[in-house]
């Protein structure tokens, strides 16, 4: 009987180290993407965390701000890709350092000039995440793959951006 103990807890030892070096394995790979190198957390306009490793999916971040020209024609366009993609995997986050209430009347302000921007918005009060990322100019908009691997990131806005956006979301989400 005391051998068949001995035996039982060697084999448990050896099979909870497997699924262990699985574990590790996995975890480093993890740890050498995009997103783990960047990883935060926010509020969003509700309160709520918004964790960016808890994310599935192809993401786009977007640096963003009321006051920028650029973000003012760029943020239609992510709301149409929201509209569009949100059902088959695609996150889209707006990142802005301004106040909530700055915010909430710039959505407010759209939304009656016919564009509801009702994908995820985060607040990064004080700018730690902004200054993370390294943004000097916006709007500056990250594509991170479903690996966690960064596909694209562009800085500033143009007309000439929306089909290569489009097609690398489709490309990615088949």
């Amino acid at each position: 009987m005391r051998n068949l103990i001995l035996i039982l807890f060697a084999a448990t030892l050896i099979l909870s180290g497997c699924g262990q070096e699985k574990k590790a394995e996995t975890a480093a790979l993890a740890e050498g993407s995009f997103i783990a190198e960047h990883d935060f957390t926010l509020k969003d306009m509700l309160g709520n965390e918004f964790v960016l490793s808890e994310q599935s999916g192809l993401i786009i971040l977007d640096f963003w701000a009321t006051w920028c020209p650029p973000c003012r024609a760029e943020l239609p366009v992510l709301q149409q890709l929201h509209e569009q993609f949100k059902d088959n995997g695609l996150t889209i986050v707006g990142i802005s350092t301004e106040p909530s209430e700055t915010i909430q009347k710039f959505i407010d302000e759209m939304a009656t000039n016919g564009v509801n921007l009702n994908y995820k918005m985060v607040l990064d009060p004080g700018g730690k995440v902004t200054q993370a990322f390294g943004i000097k100019n916006i709007p500056s908009t990250y594509i991170i793959g479903k690996d966690g691997e960064l596909l694209r990131h562009e800085i500033g806005f143009s007309p000439e951006l929306v089909d290569e956006f489009h097609k690398l979301i489709k490309e990615q989400l088949q």
